[in-house]
């Protein structure tokens, strides 16, 4: 099979390889379109990575049809059009034995500790495997894994028709939480980003206000939106230890904060405020148990993928594709890769 193998930074090559085998309890699925995501673009500019090295075959945001099963589907049969998800857990661990496998100890991911879905096929469990109707676009069926992201931040804050949400980061994780949240749950929202691009994507999707956080006063924004007292939740969707230290002035007493951004820096909370507002501070990693609600409000159109999707490629093009993503921040929302099917 063909498979867009990264093997340097900003170096990718198709190459030829053996098309891997399913072991038991998993499927072989034939990929027909995956998206590109902030963490696979970090890998192609360079940047270390304690889950993967070069050479390596990225690629997690995956849906194709399933051409092999090794032992029970549970429901799936051999030409189902799925989504992947792409998380393998040990399903042994306090996480797992919970519940919460997407905090796995022993987590992987495919597309970061096995290879992933810019390949013409992946392996995948056969319970990770979420069949989507013949209506839905393969585009929209990779892009349902960022919006199960979105979904778990929304269900990690507990948001309800009854919140006001800030969210810091206008990315397709900042506008999958926003997507869920103002068009799903009914909370209003406020969200802010850097790039005005962004925040045009946001205001289309339905954001009660937008904040250009590099001309404007934020909090000022924030406490103008909520009449003083803060938000009941505050998400981070950026990374940035400055602004994820900056949720205590942004929450209300008893609120939540919601930590999505990844980062490895020592993040700041003034001890008082943990205590006087009774603060509760959250992580949400990956998703748990939220494909099939996604794929189902895709579907009827509650959820808004198509606006996600601002780019698509075909597999050729894939070093376009990563260079567009990498170079144009301001203009590339989610990028796909397409196969020829």
């Amino acid at each position: 099979m063909r498979a867009a193998m990264i093997v340097g930074p900003r170096q990718i090559v198709i190459e030829e390889v053996a098309i891997p085998q399913p072991a038991p309890g998993e499927a072989l699925v034939r990929v027909a379109a995956c998206g590109i995501c902030g963490s696979d673009v970090s890998f192609y500019k360079g940047a270390p990575d304690y889950s993967i090295s070069y050479p390596a075959i990225a690629g997690h945001e995956m849906a194709g049809i399933v051409e092999e099963i090794n032992g029970a589907g549970d429901r799936l049969v051999v030409g189902d059009r799925v989504a992947v998800e792409p998380l393998i857990a040990c399903g042994e661990c306090y996480a797992c034995r919970v519940g919460e496998y997407n905090c796995c100890a022993d987590l992987k991911v495919i597309g970061a500790h096995v290879p992933g879905g810019f390949a013409e096929y992946v392996v995948a469990p056969l319970n990770r495997c979420h069949a989507i109707p013949a209506s839905m676009a393969w585009h929209i069926g990779a892009a349902v894994e960022p919006y199960t992201i979105g979904a778990n931040v929304v269900r990690r804050g507990q948001v309800t028709d009854r919140d006001t949400v800030i969210i810091n980061g206008a990315g397709t994780i900042g506008l999958t939480v926003l997507d869920t949240a103002r068009n799903v749950i009914g909370a209003r929202v406020l969200i802010t980003d850097l790039l005005d691009e962004r925040l045009d994507r946001a205001a289309a999707l339905g954001a009660d206000r937008v904040v250009n956080a590099r001309r404007e006063d934020v909090n000022h924004h924030v406490m103008a939106f909520t009449g003083g007292e803060g938000a009941s939740v505050v998400v981070d969707a950026t990374g940035n230890p400055d602004v994820i230290g900056n949720l205590e002035n942004q929450v209300a007493p008893a609120g939540r904060c919601v930590i999505v951004g990844y980062s490895d820096s020592a993040v700041c909370f003034s001890g008082i405020n943990i205590i006087k507002k009774e603060m509760t501070v959250l992580g949400s990693r990956n998703s748990c148990n939220a494909y099939p609600g996604v794929i189902d409000m895709a579907s009827n159109g509650t959820l808004h993928l198509d606006q996600l999707v601002t780019q698509r490629y075909e597999f050729d093009q894939i070093g376009e594709a990563f260079q567009f993503a990498a170079d144009c921040p301001e203009l590339a929302g989610k990028v796909v890769v397409e196969f020829s099917l």
